[in-house]
């Protein structure tokens, strides 16, 4: 989300400390709007005032002042589900995106619980059970993917020590002490 102010008798370093990122100019006859990082732009001006600046600023192509200008800074809203890690989220059609969190929960059986209830109410949609990451259950028909062609498989090892020979034992006594 982005927050826009018209209050720009703000010195450049004010203006910074309160978190502003950009000033923002438009111009209305090329209908031009044109975004500044406040940083560089108090590294390179040699005015303090933000206002000051815009009173001198005019377009590059028609070469009128700007119509608009704002101090522009974003956002991001905190996540209200970040601390329920069980979730239950419904997907797309394509099974390719996230349509909507259906369910969040703290505990693994309430989860389960919204699961079970959502997956009755929503027949025939894709539907995920996660905590972060992890998959612990799915109504997606589909199998896992199978590894690409490059990948080759472990050979598995034979963990009853037949195939080994009987020199290759180390007897404790030949160990050295540290």
């Amino acid at each position: 989300m982005e927050d826009r102010t018209i209050n720009l008798d703000l010195t450049f370093k004010a203006a910074l400390i309160a978190n502003w990122q950009w000033l923002e100019l438009e111009c209305e006859p090329c209908g031009v709007t044109v975004r500044f990082e406040l940083q560089p732009l108090r590294a390179r001006t040699r005015h303090n005032v933000v206002s000051d600046f815009v009173a001198r600023a005019h377009c590059r192509f028609c070469g009128e002042p700007p119509a608009r200008a704002f101090l522009v800074r974003r956002y991001e809203d905190a996540d209200p589900l970040q601390f329920l890690k069980f979730r239950v989220e419904e997907w797309t059609h394509d099974g390719q995106h996230i349509e909507a969190i259906k369910a969040a929960c703290y505990s693994v059986t309430a989860g389960w619980a919204a699961y079970h209830a959502i997956v009755k109410d929503l027949p025939g949609r894709y539907v995920t059970y996660r905590i972060g990451s992890y998959l612990m259950a799915t109504t997606r028909p589909e199998p896992p993917p199978t590894p690409p062609n490059n990948v080759i498989p472990m050979p598995k090892k034979d963990r009853s020590g037949a195939n080994q020979p009987a020199s290759s034992h180390r007897h404790r006594s030949r160990l050295a002490p540290f």
